[in-house]
């Protein structure tokens, strides 16, 4: 049986040490590459491997952003270098695993036009038609007006219309989506989630996280792909296991977010 692709999204604080500016969680990134050999090897073949841009790309941008307030010419190859520098780590990991992994900077193949995200799916879809695993990120983008950030979540959510893929796969620091914020005592995870204004009250303290919104623009940025039927399941890549087990369809604990 065919199996549709796989579309996975590292959370930046997963792959980096975020209150370590320019610093991979080496050990981790090590561990997610033999979870995604591991899938790999039992027959998952179509993978797309997004990641964020941590204390890489976030750092980099807030500095220019609180400094300039915009990005400029020389804001955006700042934080393109330092995010191709972030994703050769994770590739190289790969790669030391045997898999067929390549760089796909979101710049290459993403682009803003009127206010839309515009994707050119002809090198996504050769690299997954090919089997071979592209590794992008969340990045700076060209649009037709300025420079502008492309949260890695809005690219997951986005690829999986142009890779025919039902589900896209977010692995964090959390178990999934709690029902209190974090200061309140006895939450719990929400193991199902649909898109109201219930959610959006669960969601509004997490704002803050990033430059790119945390785990509210995580979901809310999927609305439109949510609403044509794609589903998305929120869980804890930190967990050994928990990326191959999603991956491969065992239940594991997370949220799944859904219209």
């Amino acid at each position: 049986m065919m199996k549709k692709p796989v579309i996975i999204k590292l959370g930046g604080s997963l792959v980096t040490y975020k209150d370590k500016p320019l610093t991979p969680r080496e050990d981790v990134i090590k561990r997610i590459s033999s979870e995604i050999r591991d899938v790999w090897l039992s027959g998952y073949k179509k993978i797309f491997v997004i990641h964020g841009g941590g204390s890489f790309g976030h750092y980099i941008a807030s500095k220019i952003l609180s400094s300039k307030k915009h990005i400029d010419e020389k804001g955006f190859a700042e934080i393109a270098w330092y995010m191709n520098e972030l994703n050769r780590i994770i590739v190289k990991s790969f790669l030391e695993k045997d898999l067929p992994a390549v760089q796909l900077s979101t710049r290459a193949f993403v682009y803003k036009r009127g206010g839309e995200v515009v994707i050119s799916p002809e090198p996504l879809r050769s690299l997954i038609d090919r089997e071979i695993i592209p590794v992008s990120f969340g990045d700076v983008i060209l649009s037709d007006k300025d420079f502008e950030i492309l949260s890695g979540d809005e690219l997951a959510w986005r690829s999986a219309l142009i890779l025919g893929a039902d589900i896209v796969f977010f692995a964090s620091t959390v178990d999934g989506v709690y029902d209190k914020p974090p200061e309140k005592g006895g939450r719990k995870i929400i193991e199902k989630i649909k898109i109201s204004e219930e959610m959006n009250i669960v969601l509004e303290g997490s704002r803050h996280i990033d430059v790119t919104g945390g785990m509210y623009t995580k979901i809310y940025s999927g609305i439109d792909i949510l609403k044509r039927g794609v589903k998305g399941f929120i869980f804890n890549g930190e967990v050994p296991g928990n990326i191959y087990k999603a991956l491969t369809g065992e239940k594991i604990v997370g949220t799944v977010v859904e219209y």
